[in-house]
């Protein structure tokens, strides 16, 4: 509205002005009056003077006295702005009984910023929390150690070539002269007489036994043999397999003197260290005092 207001405004002024220079002769370019003069003499090709004029020939007709000008007609009053704007006025106005139309809101303004808000540093953030400690495996149990004697070797290469077991370490090597066993006898004790051994060994052969010997001079003299062993564990068998069937024997062990090599070593003492080296020496597995680190 403010606009075509502002148009109508400029448009009345420009016709006003156009009116009022078209109305007042004063305002337009006024005719300039002619210069005088006076005689003037023509001058021939030769450069002399030719006669003079006359005065009716050559002089112009002289111009007319100049007419006082007219006052300026008194400027008419500029029309009403307001009475010209009235009518586009009048035009925006709405009709009777119709209900204006609200005037547009204001515009918001712009949200304040509290300095103290805008000067605040912004939040920093929260520490990470420190990585836990990994949890210390709890210590394994000490293992108590153990020495043995394995042997003996005859040959010296099967020494350098003997494999321990994990977690066995070799202590010495010792050359000697050393009793050693022989093997395990099962035996049926030594009778009071030559008679009495032969009742019992009658008597094995009634209950199936068929492997026995009747010792007749020596230290074995009248005992009776049920199997020499070179394995001790063999030879508990056949004991307690002779007693399951009523007759009393026991175990009887046989050394022999030879030289040769024994082995000392240190490990752990556990059954399963037990069962490698007793397998690895054919049982010659003997425990001895471990010596000072």
């Amino acid at each position: 509205m403010r606009w075509l207001i502002g148009t109508l405004v400029v448009a009345n002024l420009v016709l006003l002005l156009w009116w009022t220079t078209e109305r007042n002769p004063a305002l337009q370019p006024a005719a300039l009056p002619q210069p005088d003069v006076g005689d003037l003499e023509i001058l021939g090709r030769d450069g002399s003077a030719g006669r003079p004029a006359t005065a009716t020939a050559a002089a112009p007709e002289p111009a007319p006295p100049p007419q006082p000008a007219a006052p300026p007609p008194a400027p008419k009053p500029a029309p009403d702005v307001a009475k010209v704007a009235a009518p586009a006025e009048a035009q925006s106005r709405p009709a009777p009984g119709v209900a204006p139309p609200p005037p547009p809101p204001p515009p918001a303004p712009p949200p304040k910023v509290s300095k103290a808000v805008a000067s605040a540093p912004p939040p920093k953030p929260a520490p990470k929390p420190a990585p836990q400690p990994a949890a210390k495996p709890a210590p394994k149990p000490r293992i108590a150690e153990a020495c043995w004697e394995l042997g003996p070797f005859e040959e010296e290469i099967r020494v350098r070539s003997l494999a321990l077991p994990r977690g066995v370490e070799r202590l010495r090597v010792k050359h000697s002269r050393i009793r050693v066993p022989a093997g395990y006898y099962v035996l049926v004790p030594a009778q009071p007489s030559r008679e009495a051994a032969k009742a019992i060994a009658r008597k094995l052969r009634e209950k199936g036994v068929r492997d026995s010997w009747l010792f007749s001079s020596g230290p074995l003299k009248n005992a009776i043999s049920l199997g020499m062993f070179s394995r001790e564990e063999n030879a508990r068998r056949r004991l307690e397999e002779i007693r399951r069937l009523g007759f009393p024997v026991e175990l009887q062990q046989r050394h022999r003197s030879l030289e040769g090599y024994l082995v000392h070593v240190r490990g752990p003492d556990t059954p399963a260290t037990r069962r490698l080296l007793k397998e690895l020496t054919a049982g010659q597995l003997r425990p001895m005092r471990c010596p000072s680190r």
